[in-house]
């Protein structure tokens, strides 16, 4: 949250869960006319619901096959009922199918079943979890009393009794080790304990914080920087675990802190349950799961026309991803379906909006739900608890917007070399040509969207390159590197290896493109685009952008496309405003 920097993050989550838990169920939203687009959704977990329902509103022909006898996947089965309330699932669920999203229950899909659905819909979104649960692989990890962590959790949801002993170990840092803990906890009470095993500094955890916190507040021991070297047993069945120390040394590639043996001699510690929650792999029978790519618009896909999401793409995740991933991958699904929808939501919005938004970073705002950091299991962390509608209001007005206007970069650069400047939202139906002899044949090729309103870009000539732009940047960018370079002078133009510079002629506006000594033109003159490389030379309409003439320069090349010439289009005008205000 970019408020981060000012004064408190929002609540973002605590308002939600607010909202989810005390406002009764509101109107249905509007279902567009039917498209005849058929969708088949293998899974009703939280990816599977959300593409479902995104999908569905949008007038697909939606059907999901979900082998359990109810939805909701690992949500329902797995997470228990102290953390996220039973009733709070199912009511999502129930507004789904009162949707009118059709669901086929103890439809278990085989590579067999998988063909005659990939025959009868024109679509298939695979999102079947990741029930495979990573086995600690020391001598002793098979005996009896080593649970597995999503077997036991589905068990005490389902039954709510489990025998454990007196002593229970937890190997593990993430979220569902914290379950497994907690879980083991509430069966036994005060009658045994349980601790947690982690290999790392419990500041390395990857489990939310206040899962972190629950743990230590229900007095679960967290032993830290311990690693597993076998399981100590006794006709087979489990009486202990023996640990090797390890100690911290340096950071890893992901900011982690790397551990190493410490050398000291490893040790022995009593158990009567061992529960390994090392994570989870996806396992999808009848999918290779090594061809499984991630597109830059962030959803997955295993080829042509079968998508994937939440677990079965990710491994064990989390419920927030799992929903993205169906909300992207519908959102992508549509798009392809409907090339003119548009999704920008405030390129309408009047000035003194954006105004507003500037002026309220210019003030703290402290969150009026934050409530006392040292209760907090990790320092720096900060608990929020929202309580009452009002309370929720008044913090969600703190919100500033920044998926709507950012301009952090602009904001913390103390050079100035971030440039905000403002796109027209459009979609152009670009086309690619090709020749055969003397003859050049001209024909669609690709849809080319421009939905973001606010774009930013980077004026190499006043830059320093302090990296105040990239450790503000909310979205984890890196404005300095990452954003279109632009430059001033011909002197340092010419000195660059790659960037862009515009050149005001009489008759013409010309961006120029350098990228390792190659040069690659975009002139805008009063009827008409020139698009020039070293190979070919094209002109454009200057309303629609369509191809009017192209001409080879070389006969190595047979085919030509113009993504590179479109995205330029955007930056010349992005640029006009720039050069006219310097």
């Amino acid at each position: 949250c970019t408020r981060i920097h000012y004064d408190d993050p929002l609540a973002i989550r605590e308002i939600k869960r607010f909202v989810a838990d005390h406002v009764e169920d509101g109107p249905l939203p509007e279902v567009i006319a039917p498209r005849g687009k058929k969708v088949a959704i293998i899974g009703a977990g939280p990816a599977g619901l959300s593409c479902a329902y995104y999908l569905h509103i949008a007038g697909f022909r939606v059907t999901v096959f979900e082998a359990a006898e109810t939805a909701g996947g690992t949500v329902a089965s797995l997470i228990p009922s102290f953390r996220l309330p039973q009733e709070s699932i199912e009511r999502d669920i129930r507004r789904l199918i009162n949707l009118g999203i059709q669901i086929h229950f103890h439809t278990p899909v085989d590579e067999a079943q998988f063909e005659k659905i990939k025959e009868e819909y024109e679509v298939v979104f695979v999102a079947t979890g990741a029930l495979k649960n990573r086995k600690l692989q020391v001598p002793g990890d098979d005996a009896a009393g080593v649970l597995n962590p999503l077997a036991f959790l589905r068990d005490y949801k389902l039954h709510g009794t489990h025998q454990l002993g007196k002593t229970i170990v937890v190997v593990g840092g993430g979220n569902t080790a914290m379950d497994a803990a907690r879980t083991a906890k509430k069966i036994l009470g005060k009658n045994g304990s349980v601790k947690i095993l982690y290999r790392r500094t419990r500041e390395d955890m990857p489990a939310e914080p206040d899962e972190i916190q629950a743990v230590l507040a229900e007095e679960i021991e967290i032993i830290e920087l311990v690693n597993p070297v076998s399981i100590i047993t006794d006709n087979a069945q489990v009486k202990g675990i023996r640990l090797a120390g390890m100690v911290t040394e340096g950071k890893g590639a992901d900011g982690r802190n790397k551990v190493v043996p410490s050398g000291n001699p490893a040790f022995e510690m009593a158990a009567d349950t061992i529960i390994p929650a090392l994570g989870q792999e996806s396992a999808v029978p009848f999918l290779d799961i090594s061809k499984i790519r991630k597109s830059p618009d962030g959803y997955f896909q295993a080829g042509k026309n079968i998508f994937l999401g939440g677990d079965a793409a990710r491994g064990g995740s989390n419920i927030i991803s799992a929903i993205a991933d169906g909300r992207k991958t519908a959102g992508f699904i549509i798009r392809n379906a409907s090339p003119d929808t548009r999704h920008d939501r405030v390129s309408d919005a009047p000035a003194d909006f954006y105004v507003s938004l500037m002026q309220s970073r210019s003030r703290r705002i402290y969150s009026p739900v934050r409530i006392k950091a040292e209760i907090s299991a990790l320092p720096g962390v900060p608990v929020f608890n929202v309580e009452s509608i009002d309370q929720a209001s008044l913090e969600a007005s703190r919100c500033l917007f920044c998926d709507v206007l950012c301009n952090t970069c602009v904001t913390v650069c103390p050079n100035l070399a971030n440039y905000h400047y403002h796109t027209k939202p459009e979609v152009l139906r670009l086309q690619k040509a090709s020749r055969n002899g003397d003859q050049v044949k001209i024909e669609d090729h690709k849809v080319f969207r421009i939905e973001q309103v606010h774009q930013i870009l980077h004026i190499a000539d006043f830059c320093n390159e302090c990296g105040n732009c990239e450790t503000f940047c909310p979205s984890s960018g890196a404005p300095y590197k990452d954003k279109p370079h632009f430059f001033l002078t011909v002197q340092s133009f010419n000195a660059c290896d790659e960037g862009f510079m515009i050149s005001k002629l009489s008759h013409a506006t010309i961006l120029i493109q350098k990228n390792h000594n190659r040069i690659t033109t975009l002139s805008h003159m009063a009827d008409r685009y020139v698009y020039e490389t070293e190979e070919l030379e094209a002109t454009f309409d200057l309303s629609d952008f369509r191809l009017q003439h192209v001409r080879f320069r070389v006969p190595c090349v047979q085919t030509a496309f113009f993504e590179t010439a479109a995205m330029m289009k955007v930056l010349l005008h992005g640029a006009e405003g720039l050069y006219t205000h310097q």
